[in-house]
């Protein structure tokens, strides 16, 4: 009896220790996705690479977390081209826009919501008396003496558009 109680303790024990060890191999590949997800997650860091975990689902898991990875390193770098793209077109599409309204006769300003000049043509330049770097961020109110034109630019601030014409 004292035979068996030796064996089934050994066993015991042996059994424990394989308990301990698949335990490690099965935590430690789930620990570094862990820590790869935070930097990834903390500090964006895409450049992360995730080794092999094995064939079974923890390497799976892994797989497809490298997979997703390079799926969205490939995505910003897709980003980043259109942004750059988008940017140059804007540009060229301002410079044509500019280059019209500079060609127009009639003075055009264009004012935001508070009031205050963002951009004018030469026309405006010519009427006015005043250089485009002049205007830039001065209130609309400021370059008129008119009070048409201040109630032009209250009643297009209370409705979103204008009844009063400046004369």
């Amino acid at each position: 009896a004292l035979i068996f109680l030796i064996l089934g303790a050994v066993i015991l024990a042996l059994a424990l220790v394989y308990a301990r060890i698949s335990a490690r191999r099965l935590v430690a590949p789930l620990r570094h996705l862990s820590e790869v997800a935070n930097q990834v997650s903390t500090k964006g860091d895409l450049q992360v690479n995730i080794p092999s975990a094995g064939h079974d689902e923890v390497g799976w898991l892994a797989q497809s977390f490298d997979l997703m990875l390079g799926s969205l390193r490939d995505a910003r770098e897709h980003l980043e081209e259109q942004v750059e793209q988008r940017t140059v077109a804007l540009k060229r599409t301002e410079t044509r826009l500019q280059a019209v309204l500079d060609h127009v006769e009639e003075g055009i300003l264009t004012v935001d919501e508070h009031g205050m000049i963002e951009s004018s043509n030469l026309g405006a330049e010519t009427l006015l008396g005043f250089s485009a770097q002049q205007m830039g961020g001065r209130s609309f109110v400021e370059l008129f003496e008119n009070p048409d034109a201040v109630a032009y630019l209250c009643d297009y601030r209370r409705l979103g558009r204008s009844n009063v014409p400046i004369q």
